[in-house]
């Protein structure tokens, strides 16, 4: 287990890493990731949601939860216009869904790898 939320620790620290060198280089000058582009209550929502997967299940969960993200904020941008994303929120939506449905999860993507 403490394995898992290294591992997991170190994929989120270095995707935020990530995103932070590359808008430093799109933007041609150094930047704090939550300084406008990422707010620090999303990066903890992350952090405290590292203990519920393993690390293939947080990778998975974090990639589909992002895109999950994006969609409801463009669906709801339709109806009400909004400046920022409000990424925990989604993602504790989306995290909802994971728990809830997590059995059927599983067996379905066990059964796919079969």
């Amino acid at each position: 287990m403490w394995k898992d939320l290294i591992f997991n620790f170190l994929f989120l620290t270095a995707t935020m890493l990530g995103l932070t060198f590359y808008l430093s280089i799109k933007l041609k000058k150094r930047i704090l990731i939550t300084n406008g582009h990422f707010s620090l209550g999303d990066i903890l929502f992350l952090i405290a949601i590292i203990p519920l997967f393993s690390l293939d299940e947080y990778i998975l969960f974090f990639t589909a939860g992002t895109i999950f993200t994006l969609l409801i904020h463009i669906l709801i941008n339709q109806v009400k216009k909004q400046q920022t994303i409000p990424y925990a929120g989604y993602m504790s939506i989306a995290t909802i869904l994971v728990l809830v449905f997590q059995g059927s999860i599983r067996n379905n993507f066990a059964q796919s790898w079969m």
